[in-house]
């Protein structure tokens, strides 16, 4: 799960919400549903400035730096899930998306695994093959191979190439 993906979706949805713990309330709400009945959970998020802001400044320029509400919301967030006993893993230098790739490669590595990440990057469907699904935590709708296809007309494999050639104006 790219928990920072949630978090910030709840905090741009929380808008005039007067509890002020409304997103990180909001946030281990949602990840308590998609890890139900889930054998194995990894829980992602981004640790600090990425290494990307070090090899280009401009990356994700458009976006507004965490602020001190955000940045409140989503540790107390993190101390909730890990008072569940659920594992929060984070890199310093990481996106919450780099590590979920790093924990989908290794989980492969076991013949009987499948594998669903859950995320709103778009980079993550490059991932998405036989044995790994994405989740969209926009509508909730799980992404395959054809559904990649459908919508983006290139192959899970060839997402990076595409988004390169388009532009992401989330990553600027």
């Amino acid at each position: 799960i790219d928990l920072s993906s949630i978090v910030h979706q709840q905090f741009h949805l929380s808008g005039s919400e007067p509890d002020p713990n409304w997103t990180s309330t909001k946030s281990v709400e949602r990840v308590r549903a998609l890890i139900n009945g889930q054998p194995h959970v990894a829980i992602c998020c981004d640790a600090g400035r990425s290494f990307r802001k070090d090899i280009d400044p401009t990356y994700k320029a458009q976006r507004k730096p965490y602020d001190a509400p955000l940045s409140h919301q989503m540790q107390l967030t993190i101390d909730i899930l890990k008072g569940d006993g659920l594992p929060v893993w984070m890199v310093p230098g990481l996106e919450g998306d780099d590590i979920c790739a790093t924990a989908t490669a290794k989980a492969l590595q076991q013949p009987d695994i499948t594998v669903a990440i859950a995320s709103l990057d778009k980079d993550i469907l490059q991932l998405v093959g036989p044995r790994v699904v994405a989740k969209s935590l926009k509508d909730g709708r799980t992404v395959d191979e054809t559904a990649v296809i459908e919508k983006f007309g290139v192959k899970p494999s060839q997402i990076r190439d595409y988004l390169a050639l388009v532009g992401d104006t989330s990553d600027n």
